[in-house]
């Protein structure tokens, strides 16, 4: 069974490279950002998606649970 990874602040540094080394390991990733369509990178990864999340916004977070 894949193990499913939540990633946030998944657009740069830390968070990204975290995003990308999960992948590799044939997990499933949910990578969240304040932007997601400026995210060629994340987008093309396989098993990646790709969400919307500001962590400190409280309707962010209700989005990003529904939209899961």
């Amino acid at each position: 069974m894949k193990k499913t990874i939540l990633i946030t602040s998944a657009s740069s540094g830390i968070g990204r490279e975290t995003a990308k080394r999960f992948q590799q390991k044939d997990s499933i990733i949910i990578a969240t950002t304040s932007s997601p369509k400026n995210e060629p990178e994340l987008n093309q990864l396989p098993n990646t998606q790709v969400a919307r999340l500001d962590v400190q916004n409280r309707s962010s977070i209700a989005e990003a649970i529904d939209a899961g």
